[in-house]
């Protein structure tokens, strides 16, 4: 029994009994918990991630090349949309131009109107003056004459009594 006892406290003084009962604890845990399925659906999460970080690299480099390859046309688009822009402010200037030129004939069309209205108000204002002027001197003319010769004066009244007489009702 004296052995049994050494080994026993030599057992309890080396921590081999608690390494012993660690060790069964831990497969009696390994045991219920399926490690392996644990292991094994770890690792197929790691195998899609690295398949995913591939996938996902191989669509960034196409979409790389796809913007490199716009990058170069860049220049050449620039030009075009330039050349387009270009055209395009011709075309509106020409437009422009136009439009101004046919305001402009307008507006001289319309101011030669206005010159000939005023042309004619004028010449009939001027006719008006001149005769008013013309029956004011012949009124001046006549009294002057009729003043100075008093039978004439007689005359134009007998000859305007006779044409009364002659006027029929």
């Amino acid at each position: 029994m004296e052995l049994l006892l050494k080994i026993w406290n030599l057992t309890v003084n080396t921590n081999l009994l608690n390494f012993i009962v660690f060790a069964a604890i831990l497969i009696v845990v390994f045991k219920k918990i399926n490690v392996s399925a644990i292991l094994t659906s770890v690792q197929e999460k790691v195998r899609q991630a690295i398949e995913d970080a591939k996938a996902f690299k191989s669509d960034s480099e196409s979409k790389l090349h796809s913007a490199q390859k716009e990058v170069e046309k860049l220049p050449q688009d620039i030009k075009e949309i330039n050349e387009r822009a270009i055209k395009n402010a011709e075309s509106v200037a020409t437009k422009i131009l136009e439009d101004a030129s046919k305001q402009v004939s307008n507006i001289e069309k319309n101011a030669q109107k206005v010159i000939e209205a005023e042309e004619k108000q004028i010449i009939s204002d001027l006719m008006k003056n001149i005769s008013e002027a013309s029956i004011e001197r012949a009124k001046e003319n006549i009294k002057n004459l009729l003043e100075q010769n008093g039978d004439l004066h007689k005359k134009y009244i007998n000859d305007s009594i006779d044409k009364l007489d002659g006027l029929k009702f």
